[in-house]
């Protein structure tokens, strides 16, 4: 059929399955099949238990994977700062150690420099003295030959 008479003969058929579908379900109220039936949903409830537990059991080992990594992390990080305590550390005494030798290597240069520049102010004082010395000498002997000289 076509047309407006299948939409009537399909509600019609509706309508029949429908009534055969209440009767079916009349039937459910006998033992047997609401037994079978009830088994039946107790089988899914079973299902739904077991994949529960399965999920339960799959969490528990993944959160205790993650708890065993967080340990292991926070001990790793314990160990991390633990190091860098013991480098800081260690840094600080070769920087107080290089800072004492710096030390004492500026005042061993500066003992020696300002000994160096004190002879050195030193012997110049004396050739400064020794050159008034010889100019005087110079001067008394170039004045006594010129006296010498035009004093006959």
């Amino acid at each position: 059929m076509c047309g407006p008479e299948r939409g009537q003969t399909f509600g019609a058929e509706c309508g029949r399955q429908r009534a055969a579908v209440g009767r079916a379900v009349a039937f459910f109220v006998s033992r047997g099949l609401a037994a079978a039936w009830n088994r039946w949903l107790e089988g899914g409830d079973v299902q739904r238990v077991e994949s529960k537990a399965v999920r339960w059991w799959t969490e528990r080992a993944l959160v205790g994977s993650w708890l065993r990594w967080r340990e292991f992390h926070v001990e790793f990080q314990e160990a991390v700062y633990l190091m860098k305590a013991r480098i800081w550390v260690a840094w600080a005494d070769l920087a107080d150690d290089h800072r004492a030798r710096r030390l004492l290597q500026v005042k061993a240069i500066g003992h020696f420099a300002k000994s160096a520049a004190a002879r050195a102010l030193g012997r110049w004082n004396e050739h400064m003295d020794s050159a008034r010395i010889l100019r005087r000498v110079m001067l008394k002997m170039t004045n006594r030959r010129a006296h010498m000289a035009f004093g006959q």
